[in-house]
């Protein structure tokens, strides 16, 4: 029997987080708790913070389908992200998959991303 989409999705997560692979947020610190990853490309170290700090937010206290935004008035860049589904993985962790702009000197990227919480409640965006 195959395992449908959504199994295989879980089980995909589950692996990366038991590894430690392909979490973006892999190589945080507490002096440097904003995440290594191509999405924030281009983007200052403001930027990211501010964008990182957001995206923490945003999970952990907005409903599926509210928006979270960030405007760094210095550089002009600003983003937003929205939650669009919660679940938990086989082992108990929390899952959200959400939808991120960034717009940055007038140019706009998007996103559909999944960010998983960890064992310390940061929520860990994981590189596909």
């Amino acid at each position: 029997m195959r395992a449908g989409l959504g199994q295989t999705r879980h089980r995909l997560l589950l692996l990366c987080l038991a590894m430690g692979l392909g979490v973006a947020g892999a190589g945080t610190t507490a002096a440097n708790p904003t995440p290594r990853t191509t999405f924030y490309g281009g983007l200052d170290r403001a930027d990211v913070s501010l964008a990182w700090s957001a995206l923490q937010e945003t999970l952990e206290t907005h409903m599926s389908r509210e928006a979270g935004t960030w405007h760094n008035a210095a550089t002009g860049s600003m983003g937003s992200m929205t939650p669009l589904r919660t679940y938990r993985i086989e082992i108990g962790t929390y899952c959200r998959d959400y939808r991120e702009t960034v717009t940055r000197g007038g140019q706009a990227i998007a996103r559909i991303a999944t960010a998983c919480r960890d064992q310390k409640g940061t929520w860990m965006p994981i590189e596909r």
